[in-house]
């Protein structure tokens, strides 16, 4: 009976937290400062424009925005890690069609996520995320390889580069970052070092909807993803 309590409210606190991510407007999940954002939940900032280690210094790269990562421990919600959304400064034009939209009317555009997530799109897109927490590097692998539609070969490669590069467990404040290549590949990379490029446009698709598909992981961080585009889209 007890453990059945404890699962009951570990379902409805999930349920409440989605309901009231859905009710938010996507500044309210982070808030946009002078040259950073930061997610409200974990307190972690990102840069609104960068480079990254796969692309080189000279690609720089523009903030969508971000949000948090949490996971429901039955009784209790906790926060996992932050994540950004970047898109190449250069390849910012491909997403005209939503200028003049706000952060909220965006954040419900459900032809931006398309976008952001269609396959052949010509785009360099990156998801950086940022740990608030240790975690061990087998879940990690674990939630970032629930995939469907990615060659076995391909797919166990990754998770074996993913868990060689990540350790024992992901550190507070460290990072991994999930690329999504103009031509269609998967760019891993560990704490700011480039681990492998997969070449599989399936691998690339299918994490960026993890975080951008009609079920995606985080419905707050699916928001917060429009929360900065506005003012590159002037």
């Amino acid at each position: 009976m007890a453990r059945y309590s404890i699962l009951l409210r570990g379902l409805i606190l999930a349920a409440v937290l989605c309901v009231l991510a859905h009710g938010k407007a996507s500044l309210d999940i982070c808030e946009v400062k002078e040259n950073e954002v930061v997610d409200k939940v974990t307190g972690i900032s990102f840069p609104i424009h960068r480079s990254f280690p796969y692309a080189g210094k000279s690609k720089d790269f523009s903030l969508m925005g971000a949000g948090p990562r949490r996971k429901n421990l039955f009784v209790v919600e906790v926060n996992v890690y932050a994540v950004g959304l970047y898109v190449e400064s250069a390849h910012l034009g491909k997403l005209k069609g939503f200028k003049g939209k706000d952060a909220d009317s965006l954040s419900k555009e459900k032809g931006y996520y398309a976008l952001l997530t269609k396959e052949k799109s010509g785009m360099n897109r990156a998801l950086e995320l940022v740990f608030a927490r240790a975690v061990p590097a087998g879940k990690v692998v674990e939630a970032l390889s629930a995939l469907e539609g990615v060659e076995e070969k391909i797919l166990t490669d990754f998770k074996e580069k993913l868990l060689a590069a990540i350790g024992t467990s992901a550190g507070k404040g460290e990072t991994i970052t999930l690329a999504w290549t103009a031509d269609d590949k998967l760019a891993l990379s560990v704490r700011n070092k480039h681990v492998k490029t997969f070449p599989s446009m399936a691998l690339a698709s299918g994490i960026f909807g993890l975080y951008m598909g009609d079920k995606a992981i985080s419905p707050e961080a699916k928001k917060g993803f429009a929360a900065v585009a506005p003012q590159h889209l002037k």
